[in-house]
């Protein structure tokens, strides 16, 4: 309901609540994430909604939730909105890790590119 009355970040806190508590809820979890991804893009957070994009793909390859999300996620990239520098997170100083998230998105839509495109 948050998502229709365009309270975007109202609609992420759900979404990020329902990740959180059902996790293991098959019916609830895939469609969480895809909600979260879309806040984030409606609040032009591009690279979270990548990252979520991307593990939804990852995680649920041959269902319609995966297919969704490897939709968002090409939209993203073809419209260039994460190609700049990300800003490094504390996690990343913190523990020195670094992954290059384009790369690893850009393999998955590859991988799944044809069976997408039908």
């Amino acid at each position: 309901m948050a998502y229709d009355d365009e309270d975007f970040s109202a609609a992420l806190e759900g979404a990020v609540r329902a990740v959180c508590f059902a996790n293991k809820d098959i019916d609830v979890f895939p469609d969480a994430l895809l909600m979260s991804g879309r806040c984030y893009e409606k609040l032009e957070s591009y690279h979270r909604a990548r990252d979520v994009y991307y593990e939804a793909g990852r995680l649920f390859p041959g269902t319609p939730a995966g297919k969704a999300a490897r939709t968002h996620l090409k939209e993203i990239r073809d419209a260039g909105h994460t190609k700049g520098e990300e800003p490094d997170s504390l996690v990343n100083v913190f523990f020195g890790v670094k992954e290059d998230m384009n790369s690893l998105a850009d393999k998955l839509l590859d991988k799944f590119s044809q069976e997408d495109s039908q």
